[in-house]
């Protein structure tokens, strides 16, 4: 099975139809074979709705369209998983390489998983590799 890591900066870029949306779309539904899994830490569906809401409070997107993309993110095609076995791990990277805990739990899930990282964050894609991960970024 191939599987892939996938940080929340892939799948708000995703929603929002950014300029590296075609990456995107690639990483999470680049291969929707059952010999592929996009896979995300429990907590990125919360960095997603958290990222709508500030996009809402700031006038960039409307109530509607907010509440419209939160439907889409509920139900995109990536596989949740816990922290719990990596946690210790992340906090041990975050900490080496003064990146946020958070961002660095894709990183020791990829780690774990033996998996590449597909991330839109430059800081955390530099933290990745320096810790032996494959990293695919659009840039």
């Amino acid at each position: 099975m191939v599987i892939i890591v996938v940080d929340a900066s892939i799948i708000i870029e995703t929603l929002v139809s950014g300029q590296f949306v075609g990456f995107t779309e690639n990483a999470i539904f680049g291969d929707l074979s059952p010999e592929f899994s996009a896979v995300t830490p429990q907590f990125a569906l919360l960095e997603g709705a958290n990222v709508l809401w500030k996009y809402i409070g700031r006038g960039l997107i409307s109530s509607e369209q907010g509440f419209a993309l939160f439907e889409q993110l509920i139900q995109i095609p990536v596989d949740i998983v816990s922290i719990d076995e990596v946690f210790a791990q992340a906090f041990e990277i975050g900490t080496q390489n003064r990146l946020a805990i958070y961002d660095s739990v894709y990183i020791a899930l990829a780690q774990r998983l033996n998996a590449p990282l597909y991330t839109l964050d430059a800081r955390q894609a530099s933290a990745a590799r320096a810790h032996g991960i494959v990293v695919q970024t659009p840039f």
